[in-house]
């Protein structure tokens, strides 16, 4: 499902960064500027959240609720 580093990054960045600028980043070329590395935490806090969700769900089924 997740469409690969660059482009799940371009997507996570709502497409304000290219794949060319996120490689230089990824690379060490550039710096990643603040607005993007808190559009990456907040994503990946969303994804935690929905993961940990669906974890609770599963356990809540297997202990028969």
């Amino acid at each position: 499902e997740y469409p690969g580093l660059l482009a799940g990054m371009v997507r996570m960045l709502q497409g304000r960064a290219s794949h060319h600028t996120i490689r230089d980043w990824i690379r060490g070329k550039r710096k990643a500027p603040q607005w993007a590395r808190e559009l990456l935490a907040q994503a990946i806090d969303r994804r935690i959240a929905e993961l940990e969700h669906a974890k609770a769900i599963l356990a809540k089924k297997e202990a028969g609720d």
